[in-house]
């Protein structure tokens, strides 16, 4: 993938800026927490010739065992049933996985599944984890990972 252009999806304009520095390889796209705006934009992407879809951003943990500020990789795509399960490659992860750590963050590889709206209540975050065992919870990457699956792109979030 050096030099092949990555497409992503943030939720919002403040997660677009932290990609500013690799903006020779990405093409950013803002949804504003919209899962259709999202799957419309990675689309976009899609038809713009992109090699890859990426969800990236903030989102609101579901493992209890997460502290602040932890980066998660997922290995596997969750959505609202029935959306079927979207694996990332393996190499990506474990790369993405290597280069963060090298740079000190606290890494966890583990699904991350997208919702419809935010869950926002406690109760609503332990059901959800209970139920799916995503570590986090977003609104865009379930929408950015069926349009990848659609087009036979790799993706992660």
């Amino acid at each position: 993938m050096a030099g092949a252009r990555l497409g992503v999806v943030c939720g919002l304009k403040a997660e677009a800026a932290c990609l500013a520095p690799v903006s020779a390889v990405v093409v950013v796209r803002p949804a504003g927490g919209d899962p259709d705006r999202a799957a419309w934009l990675a689309e976009t992407l899609v038809a713009d010739g992109v090699a890859a879809l990426v969800s990236f951003g903030l989102a609101g943990g579901l493992d209890p065992t997460l502290a602040p500020g932890d980066l998660i990789i997922a290995d596997t795509i969750l959505g609202p049933v029935p959306a079927p399960p979207v694996a990332a490659p393996p190499t990506w992860t474990a790369t993405l996985a290597a280069h963060a750590r090298t740079a000190g963050c606290v890494v966890r590889i583990a699904p991350v599944i997208g919702a419809a709206a935010a869950v926002a209540t406690p109760a609503d975050k332990r059901a959800l984890f209970e139920l799916s065992g995503a570590a986090a919870v977003d609104l865009e990457s379930h929408a950015v990972a069926r349009v990848a699956a659609a087009a036979g792109l790799p993706v992660t979030a």
